[in-house]
């Protein structure tokens, strides 16, 4: 089966954008897993969250995964009924949150194993940010010099810096670079977003609309801050 038909395929699951972004990286051979994440909540203000998962939505990914020869295990962990209090918004009766995920790439027992778990040494996120396809100078920043990290959610005055790379290539980012080696790091991004641009079309004009509409009600980061941060 060509790469064609796998991404006609992925385009026609019913899941986010993101995640058949991941799964088309996947079956091109430059993301070497992805976890697909579900959650099914109370509230429709959840990111991913949904009322109701439909009767065989897990094994109909499943069958289109494994129909273009990519490996797939289904995760055994769920979050049942989590109550999470959105600190934004306050009067919002807390959420209930159940989660499942799909682990799907080269080795995903090995992702499974790992995600399944609480990351707590930095062998556990060396293991993971590698089993990921991260760069290994943001996966060792992440795990010994933090500082170096740019938070996304403060650091938009380096990362939207006019230079010559495309500000569309920050939206193919799936994890925190280091500001000294922001551009040998955004390689992986803008390898990414050169693939789905030229195999599916729908999928990159949609990714790009998606975050055109998040930029515009992009928080301060005094909001930022209180949001995630206060106890």
């Amino acid at each position: 089966m060509d790469l064609g038909e796998k991404v006609r395929r992925i385009e026609k699951l019913d899941l986010d954008i993101g995640d058949k972004k991941g799964l088309i990286l996947i079956a091109a051979g430059i993301k070497p897993n992805y976890i697909v994440k579900v959650r099914r909540c109370n509230k429709d203000q959840y990111r991913n969250g949904r009322f109701e998962i439909p009767a065989g939505f897990f094994e109909s990914i499943a069958e289109v995964v494994d129909s273009i020869g990519i490996r797939i295990e289904a995760g055994t962990q769920t979050n049942d009924h989590k109550s999470v209090t959105s600190k934004a918004y306050p009067d919002l009766a807390p959420l209930s949150i159940e989660e499942r995920a799909l682990y799907i790439g080269q080795q995903p027992l090995l992702v499974k194993a790992v995600d399944e778990k609480p990351l707590q040494s930095p062998g556990d996120h060396m293991t993971y940010g590698i089993l990921m396809g991260f760069p290994e100078t943001a996966i060792h920043a992440f795990c010994f010099e933090k500082d170096a990290l740019i938070d996304p959610r403060f650091g938009h005055e380096v990362i939207d810096r006019p230079t010559d790379r495309s500000i569309d290539t920050l939206r193919f980012l799936d994890f925190r670079p280091t500001e000294r080696n922001l551009e040998k790091e955004l390689e992986i991004p803008r390898t990414y977003k050169n693939l789905i641009r030229n195999v599916s079309p729908r999928i990159y004009d949609a990714i790009i609309k998606f975050y055109e509409k998040a930029k515009e009600k992009r928080p301060t980061p005094e909001m930022v801050k209180y949001l995630y941060t206060a106890p």
